[in-house]
């Protein structure tokens, strides 16, 4: 309690509830607590503006919705062009979506090795995953080849 508003000096409702039957509480910060709290949201602020590569905090919103409408537009292409069993629109909006994700991640951080080992490990799977359709056709399989190999190793 205090004697006087001006004893207050700025003010910040953190929260409002019920107490009981028409009685409320107001929680909120005073005077340094609300210069430590608006320096604690504008630190984050320019956190994500530094993380979205925004040159001015008040671009964060804009680079934040092209980034998730470019991924939403790839994830759907990719859902309806499995929906609708076409591959050359399945390959594309897989593509896009990684090109996207790759995209996103080196607009928020600078970890192009983990990308560029992600991008290999993919690469060899689609490649082990290839071999083995087309060995599927011709009535082996890579499992069966790698067994047979396998028995003509030595200790």
């Amino acid at each position: 309690h205090v004697s006087n508003t001006s004893e207050i000096g700025l003010f910040k409702i953190r929260s409002e509830s019920s107490v009981a039957s028409g009685v409320r509480r107001i929680t909120g910060l005073t005077s340094l607590g609300v210069l430590k709290y608006l320096e604690e949201k504008e630190n984050l602020i320019d956190e994500a503006a530094k993380a979205l590569k925004a040159n001015n905090p008040a671009d964060i919103a804009e680079a934040a919705e092209d980034l998730l409408t470019l991924l939403a537009a790839a994830f759907i292409m990719f859902v309806s062009s499995f929906y609708i069993k076409q591959k050359k629109w399945f390959l594309l909006g897989g593509i896009s979506l990684i090109l996207t994700a790759v995209y996103m991640h080196m607009k928020l951080t600078d970890g192009r090795q983990w990308w560029v080992y992600l991008l290999a490990a993919g690469l060899v799977l689609i490649v082990v995953a290839g071999s083995n359709e087309m060995l599927k056709q011709r009535g082996d399989s890579l499992k069966s080849k790698a067994g047979r190999l396998w028995e003509e190793w030595t200790w």
